[in-house]
C-alpha cells in the first residue's frame, strides 16, 4: 500500500483499517496528549516545555511521510509541526519522543509563508485561482480570490477588469485588503461575463461555509481533519489541516496549516484555491501560499475571517 493510500484510508470512516493504519492513529493520539494538543484520561491537557519552544510553539502533529531535507522518505511517521524547531540536546527537544508506539516522529520547523502567485499578467493563470462565486449581501454575484491575484501589489482601482486564463475580461475589481494585512490576502470582484468562467471545482460545493467551532471538532478525528482544494495549476489535492497559528506572513494572524497528504498540496498559480473539509465539500479556507522550508506545508486564510470581512452571504 502506497504511502498516499494509506492516508486515504486514515481519513476514511468506512474503510477497513488495516493493522499499520491503526497503529499510526494510535500513536498520534497517544502523542497529542503528551504535547497537550489533546486532553488525558482525566480530560485535563498536559502543559509542554516552556517558551519559546513548547506550548504554543507546536502547530499541530500529522500521519505523514518522513521527510529528510524537505525530501519525502517513503517511511510513514508523526510529523510535529514546529513555529521553532528545538535545539537537538535542549529539554524541550528531548522531550518529544523518537518513537510513539513503535512509529517514528518528524519535527519539522515552518519557514516564512511565500504567495503563490506567478508572473503577474494578465491571465488569471499566471498569477492564481478563483476561489468561488459568492452573494456580499445583495443580488450581485462577485468573484472571490486573494488580493495578489486579482489586484496584485494593490496598484488597481475599483472598476478595472479582471481576466480569465484566456485573457477574457470576467469581473470589475470592486473591494481588497492591502497587502500588508495582518488577517487577510483576499479581494472581490463583480462578474461581468459569467458566460467566461469555467468550472471552478472538480466536487459539488456544499455552500455553508464552516465555523472555526466545526473545524477544531473535525480537527479531533482520529487521523485529523483531512481537506482539499482543486487549484488551477496542480488539480486537486488533499491534505490534513491544523492551527488556527500566528505563521510568518503577511497574512500572519490565526491562518490555518495544511500538510500534503502526499508531497505538494499546493503549487504557484493555485492561490485564492477554496479549501473545503474533503468529506463534507464545506468551506474551510482561502489558499494563499506555501512555506519556503517546507513546500508541503501551505497557509489559508480562515473561511470565517473572510466571511465576515467582505460580508459574504453565500458561497456558490
Amino acid at each position: 500500500m502506497s504511502c498516499h493510500d494509506m492516508l486515504m484510508q486514515i481519513h476514511d470512516p468506512s474503510a477497513t483499517k488495516c493493522e499499520m493504519a491503526h497503529r499510526l492513529v494510535v500513536a498520534k493520539q497517544m502523542l497529542d496528549v503528551e504535547l497537550g494538543l489533546a486532553p488525558g484520561p482525566d480530560g485535563e491537557k498536559a502543559i509542554f516545555g516552556v517558551a519559546p519552544y513548547g506550548g504554543n510553539n507546536i502547530v499541530g502533529t500529522h500521519i505523514h511521510e518522513k521527510t529528510k531535507d524537505g525530501v519525502n522518505t517513503g517511511q510513514m511517521c508523526i510529523t510535529v509541526l514546529v513555529n521553532q524547531k528545538p535545539p537537538k540536546g535542549s529539554p524541550c527537544f528531548d522531550m518529544i519522543p523518537e518513537a510513539v508506539n513503535g512509529i517514528p516522529t518528524d519535527i519539522v520547523a515552518l519557514g516564512e509563508g511565500v504567495k503563490q502567485a506567478g508572473v503577474v499578467g494578465i491571465t488569471l493563470s499566471d498569477i492564481g485561482t478563483i476561489t468561488a462565486l459568492v452573494h456580499c449581501g445583495g443580488t450581485e454575484k462577485y468573484i472571490l480570490s486573494n488580493q495578489h491575484v486579482l489586484n496584485p501589489n494593490a496598484t488597481m482601482s475599483v472598476g478595472q477588469p479582471v481576466y480569465n486564463d484566456q485573457a477574457v475580461p470576467i469581473g470589475q475589481l470592486r473591494a481588497w485588503t492591502l497587502p500588508n494585512d495582518a488577517e487577510l490576502d483576499a479581494a472581490i470582484a463583480l462578474i461581468s461575463n459569467p458566460t467566461a468562467i469555467g468550472p471552478l471545482y472538480d466536487f459539488t460545493l456544499n455552500p455553508s461555509p464552516m465555523t472555526d467551532a466545526e473545524v477544531a471538532q473535525e480537527m479531533q478525528a482520529p487521523g485529523g481533519f483531512l481537506v482539499k482544494k482543486f487549484g488551477n495549476r496542480s488539480g486537486p489535492t488533499m491534505g490534513t489541516l491544523s492551527g488556527p497559528r500566528n505563521v510568518p506572513g503577511p497574512p500572519s494572524q490565526q491562518q490555518w496549516v495544511i500538510l500534503g497528504a502526499s508531497g505538494l498540496f499546493s503549487q504557484i498559480g493555485d492561490s485564492g484555491s477554496l479549501i473545503v473539509g474533503a468529506n463534507n465539500n464545506r468551506p474551510v479556507g482561502l489558499l494563499w501560499g506555501a512555506d519556503n522550508n517546507m513546500p508541503s506545508v501551505s497557509y489559508a486564510n480562515r473561511i470565517s475571517v473572510v466571511k465576515k470581512r467582505f460580508r459574504i452571504s453565500s458561497f456558490q
